[in-house]
């Protein structure tokens, strides 16, 4: 069984349905942003490192 099957099993059991659909979208949202900024440092876009940071686009 796969982490995030594992995890959705779990929280299925324990949380309602508003608060199912909540993490669903925050963690679509989380990998989106990732994604982006996965996308925009690899062509020197705002997601590159700068002395030592990182930008993070949010939102």
């Amino acid at each position: 069984m796969s982490h995030f099957v594992e995890e959705d099993f779990i929280m299925n059991r324990t949380l309602s349905r508003p608060c199912l659909v909540a993490v669903k979208i925050l963690r679509n949202n989380a990998e989106d942003r990732a994604r982006l900024v996965d996308t925009q440092s690899s062509w020197g876009g705002r997601g590159q490192s700068q002395g030592g940071r990182h930008t993070v686009i949010l939102g």
